[in-house]
């Protein structure tokens, strides 16, 4: 892993600086699609999804 992180930061040293530019606009495109905010959507998603299931699993304990 130490090795794979010297490599990187070896081959982006090299770049030109041209290069460079085009690697933070990539880098800053890449993360507009990590934002939270495009991502909430799921997050509600998955937490309804699992209070049903466990809404469910009691239900199941409360007929026993």
């Amino acid at each position: 892993m130490v090795d794979a992180i010297k490599d990187s930061i070896t081959s982006f040293a090299s770049l030109s600086t041209d290069e460079v530019k085009a690697a933070r606009e990539n880098a800053y495109a890449i993360s507009e699609h990590a934002l939270w905010n495009n991502f909430i959507v799921y997050y509600f998603q998955a937490y309804d999804m699992a209070l049903q299931k466990a809404k469910q699993r009691m239900d199941g304990n409360e007929k026993r």
